[in-house]
């Protein structure tokens, strides 16, 4: 069975391009070393909605829990993390 997807929504103001690149890699460098600890979590794909200040960010993880401590290790406010499903190759 394939792991969960997480979506996490976070208030971005001002995100651009380098920002976005930023927070990526904080959230690549916190999952792959959650991995090596042994922790099932991937950081997917992000998304900036540049109108409503939002961010959108896809995780695959065994646990929501190992979610929010990728958050927490990226220093990456969150405003909510929802299960999700989506249609389509991730």
């Amino acid at each position: 069975m394939e792991q969960p997807l997480f979506l996490v929504e976070r208030y971005l103001p001002g995100a651009d391009a380098a920002a976005l690149a930023t927070l990526r890699g904080r959230l690549q460098a916190a999952t792959a070393a959650m991995r090596g600890e042994g922790s099932e979590v991937v950081w997917l794909q992000s998304v900036v909605v540049p109108g409503d200040d939002t961010c959108l960010c896809l995780f695959r993880a065994s646990r929501r829990a190992f979610v929010v401590e990728a958050n927490a290790r990226a220093a990456a406010d969150w405003e909510r993390i929802s299960t999700v499903l989506a249609d389509g190759e991730l």
